[in-house]
């Protein structure tokens, strides 16, 4: 954020105390040296044309300031930061009233270009680092598998939700069959259901982008989704250089559920998940 272009602060000032304003206005024009900064505040000497308002407009309101005290407070900050300014309004109000200014006053403020970009050593700043991405983020290995994962978890949420679409909209068969010893159930799909579909299996509804395979089954209260249909999905293709990385992934996570063989992915059937 430092020598960034451009930095707006709407009706934000106001909230602040005054501990907080004078940090404020450091870190903003001193530290972060942006080109561009407008602030927004209530203009206090239009208050009087609110009924009802004897104080401050808002509760949270730490202060208001008449135009006077504003651009005061403006005008230091320009001298000590290097700003030129220009004052301006949002709001006018009846006619016969245009003494008390506008309703929110408004301040640009613009960096004097001769001014040298602010440089500062990271060791010289009183901040702890807690967290630390590497752009572009997917370089990152972590955020690379948890993009992974996500985009699994998401095209097997898409798998459940067509599944139990079409058992209970009577738009396919079933046939029942044994598997370790319990009941499951496998859709056939009639074409007149399937709508385009990917690697020539019937889409799933609401993710164009992953296909049914013809090996997703209903087994218990679980769905086993075969790895290689998720691959199929051009965004985790993308994501995954193969097949084999994929596998991986999902091995080393605790966020999915795989068959002892790790071949598929178990994911709850139930339509209340």
């Amino acid at each position: 954020m430092l020598d960034c272009d451009f930095v707006s602060c709407i009706e934000l000032i106001e909230h602040l105390d005054a501990a907080e304003l004078a940090r404020f206005s450091e870190v903003l024009f001193g530290y972060m040296n942006p080109a561009v900064v407008v602030i927004t505040t209530p203009n206090a000497d239009f208050n009087i044309l609110f009924p009802g308002v004897t104080q401050f407009r808002h509760c949270d309101h730490r202060f208001e300031w008449s135009r006077s005290e504003f651009q005061a407070w403006c005008l230091d900050i320009g001298r000590t930061n290097a700003y030129s300014m220009e004052f301006t309004g949002v709001g006018v109000g009846p006619a016969g009233t245009e003494t008390l200014g506008f309703c929110t006053q408004v301040a640009i403020f613009r960096r004097d270009p001769s001014r040298a970009k602010i440089k500062m050593k990271t060791s010289e700043l009183p901040y702890k680092l807690v967290y630390e991405a590497v752009y572009p983020s997917l370089q990152n290995r972590k955020i690379l598998h948890d993009a992974i994962l996500n985009e699994v978890i998401f095209a097997a949420e898409c798998v459940r939700r067509s599944f139990i679409d079409i058992d209970t909209g009577g738009q396919s068969e079933w046939r029942t069959c044994r598997a370790d010893g319990e009941e499951c159930a496998r859709a056939a799909f009639s074409p007149e259901v399937s709508g385009p579909s990917f690697g020539g299996s019937p889409e799933v509804a609401g993710c164009p982008e992953l296909s049914w395979s013809p090996e997703v089954t209903k087994i218990g209260a679980q769905l086993h989704i075969p790895v290689s249909t998720f691959f199929n999905n051009p965004r985790i293709r993308q994501l995954s250089d193969s097949l084999q990385q994929l596998q991986e992934v999902l091995q080393a996570s605790n966020r999915v559920k795989l068959s002892h063989c790790g071949s598929s992915v178990l994911y709850p059937a139930g339509d209340e998940n």
